[in-house]
């Protein structure tokens, strides 16, 4: 074996070992529940996580019913924000309300392009998805404007303290 192949092994083997046996990794994934922190350990109390916990199933428990269609939605994660009141609608919903709004051409579909946006795209080859011409940008939820709804959801996951 070549002596620069040997090196390699060995920095591979010890970076395997010491990452699993640090005891300063396993005292900071399980400082706190759920999640491991590189960096400044953060100590949260057992009373903290049972209230998160709390507000987090509360929060879950609570029926949103769609803005446009009326029925519930069950994963707030994926609902978007009327445009009018900023209400959570399924993506379903607005992607079926911007199908009817545009006139479609061959070789165009209406895709999600993110940030709150969709897309008419063209593609040349339907069967090759990688390449495609955007024709037109749909901004659904306004750029920066903070929905009251998705902080909340936001704020009961990622606190950190």
């Amino acid at each position: 074996m070549d002596r620069s192949d040997n090196r390699r092994s060995r920095v591979k083997k010890s970076w395997g070992n010491n990452w699993k046996d640090s005891a300063a990794v396993k005292e900071r994934s399980t400082n706190i529940k759920g999640s491991a922190h590189f960096g400044k350990s953060y100590a949260v109390t057992a009373k903290e996580i049972s209230e998160q916990e709390t507000a987090i199933k509360e929060y879950k428990n609570k029926e949103v019913l769609c803005a446009f269609c009326g029925k519930p939605i069950t994963d707030m994660i994926i609902s978007m924000s009327d445009k009018g009141s900023g209400e959570p609608v399924h993506f379903d919903c607005v992607l079926a309300t911007i199908s009817k709004q545009e006139k479609l051409h061959e070789g165009e579909k209406i895709i999600y392009i993110g940030q709150g946006r969709f897309g008419v795209v063209y593609f040349e080859n339907p069967h090759d998805m990688k390449h495609f011409t955007i024709r037109k940008i749909i901004e659904w939820e306004e750029r920066g404007k903070a929905i009251d709804w998705r902080t909340e959801i936001s704020d009961l996951y990622s606190k950190v303290r």
